[in-house]
């Protein structure tokens, strides 16, 4: 009996645990003035306003949105969000664009040349340890490492293409 009972209890209380999170806050919840200042300040662009029950596009919601574009669209912001190898998804208005461009292109072309060289330090890694393992390893941690190396060349490659556009 008790070996019935006690997966069943288990099932029920994972069940429980999806039902008792708490919901995303909504402008139904009040929330709508943060939740659009929090949009903003992450690069969301502005949302569809067919959204399901129009919930962002209240108006505690566009308010918000509208003051956190202010501080998102300023140069040092675009810096620290090209830094952080965040992408710009547009959200910007035209009018204050710029500035936060100016600003992006300068934090994104900074992660890129310091995510290239990490790449270059890992490859040099690789490197020195395919020369030690293709002496005395068997052959498929060679592979493993050969296969390793391209995929870190491969991103290498990307990333100085995008870094190349960027100029």
């Amino acid at each position: 009996m008790t070996k019935i009972i006690f997966p069943l209890l288990l099932l029920l209380a994972l069940g429980n645990i999806n039902c008792s999170a708490p919901a995303i806050k909504s402008c139904k919840d009040g929330e709508g003035y943060n939740l659009g200042f929090q949009d903003a300040l992450y690069g969301s662009p502005y949302p569809n306003t067919n959204e399901k029950d129009g919930e962002k596009t209240c108006e505690k919601y566009k308010q918000g949105f509208s003051f956190g574009l202010k501080k998102f669209c300023k140069s040092s912001y675009g810096y620290e969000f090209g830094v952080q190898g965040q992408l710009y998804q547009k959200s910007c208005p035209k009018v204050s664009e710029a500035k936060f461009l100016t600003g992006y292109l300068a934090g994104r072309k900074k992660y890129l040349n310091d995510e290239i060289n990490d790449l270059k330090g890992l490859m040099k890694s690789i490197d020195n340890d395919l020369k030690v393992k293709e002496r005395r390893s068997p052959a498929e941690e060679v592979t493993k490492l050969k296969i390793r190396k391209e995929t870190v060349n491969r991103e290498l490659t990307r990333l100085n293409q995008e870094l190349e556009r960027l100029r």
